[in-house]
Order: C-alpha cells, then sequence, then structure tokens
C-alpha cells in the first residue's frame, strides 16, 4: 500500500503532496487559478483508495457541471488504473437526484407528495412563461429568464431549520406561489429542489441523516469557493460535527 501511495504521489510538488496526504480532518485548499487544486482533489481520491484502503463508495466528490464531473471521474479512474470501481463522482444537483431516488418515501413524507418528474430549464421556463400569460404579464417587460433567477435565488439562500424563502415584491412574489402551486400540481420539482429537498429531509429526519453520514468516510469538493448557501448547508448536514 505505502509503495503505490509513494508512486502516485511522485508526480506532485512538496505542497500538493502535502495536501493530499492530510488526511486528520477538514482541510481548505486555497490557491490561485491553474495552480492544480481540482489535481489535487483527483489525487485525493486515488491516495484515499490506494495509500488508506476506502472503498470509492464511501467518498463523495461534488463540482459543479458535468464536464468537470466526467472529467474528474475518468481522473480518478486512470489513477485507480480501473474502470470497474462504483463512484459517486457527480455534480450537485446529480447527488440530489440520487438522494431522492434512495429516499424517497422520506422525501414524500417531507414534501407531502411523491416526485414523478424534475423540470429542467425548458420546462421551467415554459410554465413561467405561461403563468405570465395567465396574469397578464407582457414577457417583453417580465423577463421569463430574470423571473427564473430571482426564484432560484430565493431557493439557493435557504438554510435550516426554518426553510423560508424571502419574501419576493409584487408581482414576482404572486408568480413564484402560482410556479411553485403548478410544479406540486404536477408532481414536479426544479433543479434547485434536488439541493433543497435532500437537505430539509436530513434536517429533519435524524435516522436518515445518521445513515447518509455513515455512507461517506470522505466529502470532497471541487471549486468550493462557488458553493452557495444550500450547498454549504447540505455539506455540512453530510459531514457532521467535526
Amino acid at each position: 500500500m505505502k509503495e503505490a501511495g509513494s508512486t502516485l504521489l511522485s508526480s506532485l510538488n512538496p505542497e500538493q503532496s502535502e495536501a493530499v496526504r492530510y488526511t486528520d480532518g477538514p482541510m481548505l485548499v486555497l490557491a490561485g487559478a491553474g495552480s492544480g487544486k481540482t489535481r489535487v482533489l483527483t489525487y485525493k481520491y486515488a491516495y484515499l483508495v490506494l495509500e488508506k484502503g476506502l472503498s470509492p463508495s464511501q467518498i463523495l466528490a461534488v463540482t459543479f457541471t458535468n464536464k468537470a464531473a466526467r472529467q474528474m471521474r475518468d481522473r480518478v479512474m486512470k489513477l485507480l488504473q480501473t474502470e470497474t470501481y462504483r463512484m459517486d463522482v457527480s455534480t450537485f444537483h446529480a447527488y440530489g437526484l440520487k438522494f431522492l431516488s434512495r429516499y424517497d418515501k422520506e422525501v414524500k413524507a417531507v414534501l407531502k407528495r411523491q416526485v414523478k418528474v424534475v423540470f429542467d430549464r425548458g420546462d421551467t421556463k415554459t410554465v413561467i412563461r405561461k403563468i405570465l400569460k395567465e396574469m397578464s404579464l407582457d414577457p417583453q417587460k417580465v423577463d421569463p429568464r430574470w423571473v427564473l433567477e430571482e426564484i432560484s435565488r430565493c431557493k439557493r439562500d435557504v438554510s435550516p431549520p426554518t426553510f423560508e424563502f424571502r419574501k419576493l415584491d409584487a408581482p414576482l412574489g404572486q408568480v413564484f406561489e402560482k410556479y411553485e402551486k403548478l410544479l406540486k400540481e404536477q408532481h414536479a420539482v426544479d433543479f434547485d429542489d434536488l439541493l433543497v429537498l435532500p437537505l430539509k429531509t436530513l434536517s429533519t429526519d435524524p435516522e436518515l441523516r445518521k445513515n447518509e453520514r455513515s455512507r461517506y468516510k470522505w466529502i470532497l469538493v471541487d471549486e468550493y469557493q462557488d458553493v452557495n448557501r444550500t450547498q454549504y448547508h447540505l455539506l455540512k448536514m453530510l459531514a457532521g460535527p467535526s
């Protein structure tokens, strides 16, 4: 094991190697663009498997885009020299989707309804246009893209234990209410709900929270400086006291 780890780290500079080897608690890597932060993350993943004996299924690695997740997964598999490992390397939203599938009954209890479909950006834009038309609001004056961004910002800013959305001025507040009502009627959620619902479920179900925390021994976050409030609280909920 040690020989594998030593060989693995031979291509890293001293600072990168030190960051990879550190396993005594939480760590934040601060460095400029292009300095190898993502490289450190992928090598740390491989180090935890090859040197520390963790199963890849015990490591959650999250990033922000599908492209970045694919690249991270490919780099880790290359370092591990295998394509057979089951790895939880994904975007935050992909993790949220897995969570909703894994704990569908618990999520249903929190949401008070079953989730049957996830609306993508095109779906939500169609919904907003329909609502604006019903409210006789001119989409030339009330841009659907702006409305969606404001709704998304509301959901990205929620925090436990209240999970209250900030109050929106008219007519945006009314649009938001109708939007949430339509999602409920169609048993749908949007992309932001893929983060809010896991956070809310973890916050309100101690047994589930214990199970999900025990699933992962390590959580690795790429581009941590870009996490929003909901993502921060979700990570904190998954990591537990440290």
